[in-house]
């Protein structure tokens, strides 16, 4: 309990820090938040949490069991448009993994979640949630973020942000993602 206590307030920091490092625009800044929100929940369990979003139900229950990858995104978003290639690709390479389970959630509404899909730019699924739970889940670190859990729950890898060129967001996807996810399956 003392855990999530400090946890709530340390995140009330970094989302106050957020809107400063968005406001200035410093790099500098934004990677040190990311670094410090990283510290802050790498090997600790997922925090509680509750979703709904059309017809998936989700919770912290729900990780246990399988690797899980989360990733947050929007649509304007350079370096989350950059990485969708290789997201895709991770997707179509675990998706048939039995203890594997892939979430993909944005702000964006349903109607643009379902033009993406249409245009083949997601090939995976993606939930709308609101602003408040996207910016929650992720811990307040802005977009894209990538999670990814153990079959106990416990958080292994946190990355924020990323690079705006499609072949190195794909080859970070391909050359440190997916192997961590591969090396958690065994």
């Amino acid at each position: 309990m003392l855990f999530m206590r400090n946890f709530i307030i340390t995140l009330f920091c970094l989302q106050a820090l957020a809107s400063v490092t968005c406001a200035q625009d410093n790099p500098a800044q934004l990677l040190k938040k990311h670094e410090l929100i990283a510290k802050m929940v790498l090997d600790k369990r997922y925090p509680e949490f509750k979703i709904r979003s059309g017809s998936l139900r989700l919770n912290q229950d729900s990780l246990k069991g399988r690797v899980t990858f989360i990733n947050f995104w929007f649509e304007a978003c350079p370096p989350c448009q950059a990485e969708m290639d290789g997201l895709n690709a991770l997707y179509q390479n675990m998706k048939d993994s039995v203890n594997f389970q892939f979430y993909s959630f944005t702000f964006e509404s349903p109607a643009t979640i379902k033009r993406l899909t249409k245009k083949g730019i997601l090939l995976f699924p993606a939930y709308a949630l609101s602003g408040d739970e996207t910016n929650t889940l992720s811990f307040g670190a802005g977009y894209p973020t990538n999670i990814i859990i153990d079959t106990q729950g416990i958080i292994r890898y946190f990355r924020a942000g990323g690079s705006r060129d499609k072949a190195e967001a794909a080859r970070y996807i391909n050359t440190r993602i997916q192997p961590l996810i591969v090396s958690l399956l065994k």
